[in-house]
């Protein structure tokens, strides 16, 4: 399994409308997805089914739940009903350690929900999500993972001696449509490298090898190559910006774990740190950075 994603849907149907692409992309690539419906959607969001003469609570609320069911089969994903009443939909504390029980079962790197005011679901608040930023003891707010990834390297004994290497690079990756995630150079210039989809790199490593050809014929230009599996992990938070020893904690983190770091990008505003790592790690480095900056609560025993 390449790694584990929750996401809470409020009603029967959310999880199908607003994630159903991000859910089956996750299942493509191997994930472990599972859907937590919280209500079915029986006094709010089913209005065409008490239409019909005679209809009840339960036949609506049967209608519901073999629907979405439907649709999970499709997506490949497992549900979990909590059978709330909506509208309005009232979150006790029993609720809430049922979505404890849940998370710690699943544990999940990525979790897709609502936000904080849905215009479209006025019955539940979400998490905000907004200017106001606090830290609440922790630097970092969220930790992301893009699976299905392959590094591209272009090498040469000194990029010095080839004239515009890294413009020739971009713009031919450029004129083949596909999209770059993310790149990094090592400061001898010795290498250039960037992160594109699996399914994009042999595209990608064919462009670069016509437009290098003779430079490879002269070994200006050493090799070009892939290394798939790949998996990019983003550390993100705004109280990262000035605070010391967030990156040395990521990596440590990492090293404790023994996994290893194929390349690290930071942007200038100091909000995000991107690495890359196998895409069969990132089920133990995104739990165990969450732990780190004690994201994940307390652990279960």
């Amino acid at each position: 399994m390449a790694g584990s994603m929750a996401v809470v849907s409020a009603h029967a149907a959310d999880f199908v409308w607003r994630a159903g692409g991000t859910i089956a992309k996750y299942v493509r690539h191997g994930w472990d997805v599972n859907v937590v419906i919280m209500s079915l959607g029986v006094r709010g969001e089913s209005a065409s089914l008490w239409r019909t003469e005679g209809q009840t609570y339960e036949e609506v609320a049967r209608i519901r739940r073999e629907e979405a069911t439907r649709a999970a089969e499709v997506l490949g994903c497992r549900l979990h009903f909590f059978d709330l009443i909506d509208y309005p939909m009232e979150i006790t504390p029993e609720v809430m350690d049922r979505l404890v029980r849940f998370f710690r079962e699943v544990r999940p790197s990525i979790i897709l929900t609502h936000g904080h005011k849905d215009p479209f679901n006025p019955d539940h608040p979400g998490t905000r999500i907004g200017p106001e930023t606090s830290t609440n003891g922790s630097v970092v707010k969220a930790i992301t993972a893009i699976p299905g990834v392959s590094v591209i390297t272009v090498e040469g004994s000194g990029f010095l001696g080839v004239a515009d290497v890294t413009a020739r690079v971009f713009e031919t990756v450029g004129r083949t449509g596909v999209n770059v995630y993310m790149v990094f150079q090592a400061s001898s210039q010795h290498s250039l490298g960037f992160v594109v989809r699996r399914t994009d790199a042999s595209k990608v490593l064919r462009a670069l090898e016509r437009e290098f050809e003779l430079d490879l014929l002269k070994g200006r230009v050493a090799r070009i190559w892939e290394e798939p599996g790949m998996a990019i992990v983003a550390v993100v938070g705004a109280g990262m910006r000035g605070t010391p020893g967030v990156a040395g904690r990521v990596f440590g983190t990492l090293g404790q774990h023994r996994i290893n770091i194929v390349a690290i990008a930071q942007g200038s505003s100091e909000l995000n740190i991107s690495f890359v790592i196998r895409e069969d790690e990132v089920a133990r480095a995104v739990p165990a950075i969450h732990d780190a900056f004690g994201l994940g609560g307390s652990s279960a025993d």
